[in-house]
């Protein structure tokens, strides 16, 4: 017997050696097509000083030097696991001193340092492990050009842009789109555990519901990966807490990972709060579809798939769909699920007022 695509493509205890050995021939084969790649391009081989740029930073560079560009060596990688070692070895070869630009974590960096050691190269590498670069937040223009003049000698014009960290964190900081629905319900929420007078341990996902920390709340204890509300909740209700702990998940979320963990609440009767936040759109993800909108990928309509529903059908007693505009009720359901002593699902429901008509 054959499979259909010629031979084992997965890993079992039958193949794995050899899966293993086949990978580390892959890598060396995809090494070596990278370092003959026209995504990698090296400008101005023989420079002292160079620079190695990994995605946005080039662009960024070159806006810098405009006209000058040939003062510098500058290598730009389109290619960077695995880094085209050949590549980066003929280009250091006259180096004296390296900069690497890349966004995030210092994994080019301390490749080409490893690079360079092997092959003998004494050039200075430096970027965000020498504190040349920031390591925190983008990679800055300014940052760029102040290396460039301080290392390199460059003569280059200051620059200030709106790119400063401190806009920087004002952009991330932004709380609740006008309109939201989740600002009153969050608000209600608010008010009904200090009628209670203890705090729940709260927990959120990507998304939305994040906004559970943002001010005036500043509620939000726990925040994981998309679907883990309900599964973290479940943990943390068997600490015994005077209080259940709160899920809050969006439908989406719910629907991805979340559904999972809510069949493990009802298998083993966990007292937990589950807050799914229905706002009819994936909206973190760029406002796709998903089973509960009654619309597929492609925006044709579909068999619509309800969470209160699915809940009932699981044979929990307390299941509510509440929304922001009636309030007063939203209040009862809230305080009944945060008092009685039983898994609580309560859907609060109302379109994202974001939502393209």
């Amino acid at each position: 017997m054959t499979t259909l695509i010629g031979s084992v493509s997965f890993s079992t205890t039958f193949n794995v050696l050899d899966n293993h050995d086949k990978l580390h021939e892959k890598l060396h084969w995809i090494k070596q097509r990278f370092n003959n790649s026209e995504f990698n391009k090296a400008i101005g081989i023989g420079h002292n000083h160079c620079v190695i740029t990994a995605g946005y930073s080039y662009t960024k560079l070159i806006n810098i030097l405009n006209d000058r560009s040939d003062a510098i060596g500058i290598l730009k990688l389109g290619t960077i696991y695995p880094l085209p070692e050949d590549i980066i070895t003929n280009f250091l070869r006259s180096a004296t001193q390296v900069l690497v630009l890349e966004d995030i974590e210092p994994y080019v960096e301390n490749r080409v340092k490893a690079i360079c050691h092997d092959a003998g190269i004494q050039a200075e590498v430096i970027g965000k492990t020498t504190g040349h670069i920031s390591g925190v937040g983008e990679t800055t223009k300014e940052n760029i050009v102040d290396v460039l003049k301080s290392e390199f000698g460059l003569d280059l014009p200051d620059i200030n842009y709106s790119s400063d960290p401190a806009l920087q964190k004002g952009e991330l900081e932004k709380t609740f789109c006008e309109d939201c629905p989740y600002t009153p319900t969050f608000e209600i929420l608010s008010n009904v555990i200090e009628e209670i007078g203890e705090k729940p341990i709260i927990i959120a996902e990507p998304g939305c519901s994040v906004r559970l920390n943002a001010k005036p709340f500043e509620m939000l204890d726990i925040k994981y990966s998309m679907g883990s509300a309900i599964g973290l909740a479940s943990g943390i209700a068997w600490s015994r807490s005077k209080i259940k702990p709160i899920a809050v998940c969006g439908d989406s979320s719910f629907f991805h990972t979340g559904i999972n963990a809510f069949m493990n609440v009802i298998q083993n009767r966990i007292p937990i709060f589950i807050m799914v936040l229905d706002n009819s759109v994936a909206a973190l993800t760029g406002y796709q579809t998903h089973p509960g909108t009654g619309y597929d990928i492609r925006g044709n309509e579909t068999q619509k798939v309800d969470m209160a529903d699915i809940a009932r059908i699981c044979g929990l007693s307390f299941v509510e769909v509440v929304t922001p505009d009636k309030p007063d009720a939203m209040k009862m359901a809230f305080y009944k699920a945060l008092t009685i002593d039983e898994l609580s699902f309560i859907v609060v429901r109302k379109p994202c007022p974001l939502i393209k008509k």
